[in-house]
């Protein structure tokens, strides 16, 4: 019988977690006031043109609610903007970067990618490629079977 830490779920789980640590630590040394998530958000903005609340949660993974207070923090910290737009014939609040969320954007997406640089130089690009690709049919076949109500 296999138990739970022998499997690849452990496995995937437990690197994810030393990722978010990794990111909350990088995030904190930069005193920028800004949370893992948070940055997310901001990135998935930044990336994603009239991107709406509900397809910003998509991406996260996790409820509206908790994005919507997410986006609410980013507004208060006036690193963000929303505006009332029409999409599929629905009142739909898209989102804008503000100057200060894209330099603070900026800003730590340089540190952490010199951050994640030193793992990297330790992985070749074909390991990475090779655990990518792994990575993204393993998540296609458990959004198959898990089938989050997101």
């Amino acid at each position: 019988m296999t138990h739970y830490v022998d499997s690849l779920y452990y496995e995937i789980e437990l690197t994810g977690k030393y990722f978010r640590f990794l990111g909350t630590q990088m995030f904190n040394e930069l005193k920028m006031d800004v949370s893992v998530d948070e940055f997310l958000v901001l990135d998935i903005i930044k990336t994603n043109d009239k991107i709406c609340q509900r397809d910003i949660a998509k991406l996260l993974l996790k409820d509206r609610a908790n994005t919507g207070r997410i986006i609410n923090s980013l507004e208060k910290k006036e690193l963000l903007t929303r505006s009332v737009d029409t999409k599929n014939n629905r009142l739909v609040k898209q989102m804008k970067l503000t100057e200060k969320g894209e330099k603070i954007l900026e800003t730590s997406s340089e540190y952490i990618k010199d951050g994640y640089r030193k793992i990297s130089e330790q992985i070749t690009q074909e390991e990475i490629g090779k655990i990518k690709e792994t990575l993204r049919n393993f998540r296609e076949i458990m959004k198959t079977i898990a089938k989050p109500e997101i």
